[in-house]
């Protein structure tokens, strides 16, 4: 068996281009430290935040984007979860983040520049469009009604149409 036929060839180093694009999420966690306390501030002191790795593809390269959605931004962990076709967290309840594990995901990418470089950083996340079912397969086809056009008249043909049955001695107000 020779290995490299089975592998994709991975991007050294190298950042994933901007743009919209399928990635499977590879690995998703529950974390919290310091530093990303430090970026939270008050709304999430611990700093608790569920770090998530995707792989996507590229110019027939591999990329890996690591990214993390801090607890206390509830709205961007359900836009996480919808993407991926997994039930949202709901308060109170113990949820496992592990469900996201090997979903397929359309995100959309721009680049930034930081401290070690050129980093991938998800804009936004959508879950993967679905074909719909070809026209055959629909029960019944009920076609639209044709409206038919407008008449069009000249300035000439719609005065003589207000005073066609007029007499003289009518007033037209």
């Amino acid at each position: 068996m020779i290995f490299d036929e089975f592998m994709w060839p991975e991007s050294a180093g190298e950042c994933l281009p901007a743009g919209t694009r399928m990635a499977t999420i590879q690995s998703a966690q529950e974390t919290c430290n310091s530093s990303a306390a430090k970026r939270f501030g008050d709304a999430n002191p611990e700093g608790v935040h569920l770090s998530i790795r995707l792989a996507a593809e590229a110019n027939g390269k591999r990329y890996f984007v690591d990214t993390d959605a801090p607890a206390h931004w509830r709205g961007l962990i359900e836009a996480i979860c919808d993407a991926a076709g997994v039930d949202r967290p709901i308060r109170d309840e113990d949820w496992d983040c592990g469900e996201l594990v090997g979903r397929r995901v359309l995100i959309t990418t721009d680049i930034y520049t930081g401290r070690d470089g050129d980093k991938a950083q998800v804009k936004r996340w959508a879950a993967p469009v679905v074909a719909t079912p070809p026209a055959a397969a629909v029960d019944v086809i009920t076609p639209t009604p044709v409206r038919p056009p407008a008449v069009r008249r000249t300035p000439a043909q719609k005065a003589a149409a207000t005073t066609h049955n007029a007499t003289t001695d009518d007033i037209p107000f």
